[in-house]
């Protein structure tokens, strides 16, 4: 019994002794300043992160994109020359090629030299559809399509490596779409093209406002994936896919779908060209203008998203200001190129940047140093 008791007593006497632990002690359950904040909107945090790597300047470079898309979507509703009118659809073909090829190698890291290819493929294929009496609307539609389903056949070695192994492939690609084009006579027409395709628009006035229209909304889609989980995804691939690849993205499927964007716009480019010129033919969409679209990015700006509308304005005038010939124009175009590479890695919109943030320090200076007035 004794036993027993002192068992009873020995079980009571910890549970009787056990005592609350102290205030001290216990763990804080209170939210600390800011910690609730960052549970409940971690996009805020997101957000703060992008703007801090953001380039700083950035809004002078947006400003001076949104000024020459104003310009260009002016020019259809004020000029009455046919002259002012084709440059203003050719500018803007140009530029909507550049902005997919922008997507993919500045915010994909994929370099890719085969979107001559993209826009030779959709304008062929909205030649044929066209002339087999599809509405034009539709069959620039499959001119797009077309460019991605040949962008899926290629992405196999575009994803595994976007530098050398995209370049090559895609620059192969452009050999194989204009030797199918001459080959293909049947189809295509050979070496002579096909002509009388029917026109994309009624009228010169609305074919020169429709390639702007699709690059103001294609930078509105761009400006909006970007914000995505997608998007994020893509820079993240962009800036290191080791560690993108360990935190769960599928380095691959983001770069396939980089690479359909571009083909995409690129082939929609294709499409609107053939529509304006009513003839298609393969020295249309040679390698020289991979190079050139190419250079338009780094020249533009690869940093910004009005970058590739800034270079396309600017390699489109430049012959004519330089008064080069088109024999020169590749000489010209992969000088300006190197000379971007090594000198100006921002390019025109790194450069606006620049320059308003020296304009920024100039003005903050100059009102620290003026005297303060004089107290009565």
């Amino acid at each position: 019994m004794r036993a027993e008791g002192w068992r009873g007593a020995g079980a009571e006497a910890p549970a009787a002794n056990r005592r609350a632990p102290s205030a001290a002690a216990q763990p804080d359950s209170r939210p600390q300043a800011g910690t609730e904040a960052q549970a409940v909107s971690p996009r805020r945090d997101l957000v703060a992160a992008e703007a801090a790597t953001r380039p700083r300047g950035s809004a002078a470079a947006q400003a001076a994109g949104t000024a020459l898309i104003l310009a260009f979507l002016l020019v259809p509703a004020l000029a009455t020359s046919r002259f002012a009118q084709g440059v203003a659809t050719d500018l803007g073909h140009l530029a909507l090629a550049a902005l997919g090829l922008w997507f993919l190698k500045a915010r994909a890291g994929v370099l890719c030299l085969g979107q001559s290819a993209f826009m030779g493929v959709g304008a062929y294929a909205y030649a044929l559809a066209a002339v087999r009496g599809v509405p034009p609307p539709l069959a620039a539609a499959l001119g797009g399509a077309a460019a991605v389903v040949v962008a899926l056949t290629v992405s196999p070695a575009v994803v595994g490596s976007p530098t050398q192994g995209a370049a090559l492939a895609t620059l192969a690609l452009v050999v194989v779409v204009q030797g199918a084009a001459t080959g293909l006579r049947p189809v295509t027409g050979g070496a002579s093209g096909l002509r009388d395709v029917p026109a994309l628009a009624a009228s010169r006035q609305v074919a020169a406002w429709l390639p702007w229209v699709a690059v103001v909304a294609g930078l509105l889609v761009l400006r909006w994936f970007l914000t995505t989980a997608p998007g994020r995804a893509t820079r993240a691939t962009r800036d290191d896919p080791v560690a993108a690849g360990r935190s769960g993205v599928n380095v691959r499927a983001v770069r396939r779908l980089a690479l359909c964007i571009c083909a995409a716009l690129g082939g929609l480019s294709g499409a609107m060209t053939a529509g304006q010129f009513r003839f298609v033919s393969p020295d249309m969409f040679d390698i020289a203008l991979s190079i050139s679209i190419l250079v338009m990015v780094v020249v533009g700006g690869e940093g910004f998203l009005g970058g590739p509308l800034m270079g396309a304005a600017f390699i489109y005038f430049l012959p004519d200001v330089v008064r080069a010939s088109r024999d020169f124009q590749t000489l010209l175009h992969g000088t300006l190129l190197l000379l971007v590479t090594l000198y100006a890695p921002g390019g025109m919109a790194g450069a606006i940047a620049a320059i308003a943030r020296w304009l920024k320090r100039w003005a903050l200076g100059r009102g620290a140093r003026s005297p303060r007035p004089s107290r009565p």
